[in-house]
């Protein structure tokens, strides 16, 4: 489905037999039979066009923690709200990667088994096409770290607005006149 030459967009409907009738023939002869011929058909690609393989893994990856594919008119017809969609998957990303981050401090041995989580899980569909409900298994962990995110640095905030209250300086506050 995603390792055949078509990028507009990150799969191919088109050619899955829920949407093909002569796909749909072939798979009903027998479904291992035609997932090994649909390996064989993506490994020849594959082998074929490695760097646009190697693209397409890095597009792959960036889609699926980004939301991100592409802007253009074409892709936005089949996709129309990705434009939303992108800034805030981007943001749930970032938040989640920064409590993740900042929870490695505290605890180490956590942070490496949820990071691992985070980071490991996606990993096959960067190779081979993601959907985006792939990352929808993620989003409690992403939603977790990012709370953890949000908490930790207030708790920073609050230490340091403390610690300067302590020392005695003074905040200065302007008052229109």
């Amino acid at each position: 489905m995603g390792n055949n030459g078509y990028s507009e967009r990150w799969t191919t409907d088109g050619r899955h037999p829920l949407h093909d009738a002569g796909e749909l023939a072939a798979y009903d002869q027998g479904e291992l039979a035609y997932m090994d011929h649909k390996a064989t058909q993506a490994k020849e690609y594959i082998a074929g066009h490695p760097g646009w393989y190697a693209w397409m893994c890095v597009r792959r990856a960036v889609y699926m923690w980004t939301g991100y594919w592409s802007f253009e008119a074409g892709y936005l017809a089949m996709e129309p709200t990705d434009p939303e969609n992108v800034p805030f998957a981007t943001f749930m990303m970032l938040i989640g990667v920064t409590g993740l981050f900042l929870a490695r401090k505290r605890k180490p041995f956590e942070a490496i088994r949820l990071g691992g989580v985070l980071f490991l899980f996606p990993i096959l569909y960067f190779f081979t096409h993601p959907e985006p409900y792939h990352m929808r298994t993620l989003d409690p962990l992403l939603v977790m770290l990012g709370c953890y995110a949000v908490v930790a640095l207030r708790g920073r905030a609050a230490e340091k607005a403390a610690a300067a209250w302590q020392a005695g300086e003074a905040i200065e506050v302007v008052v229109p006149a």
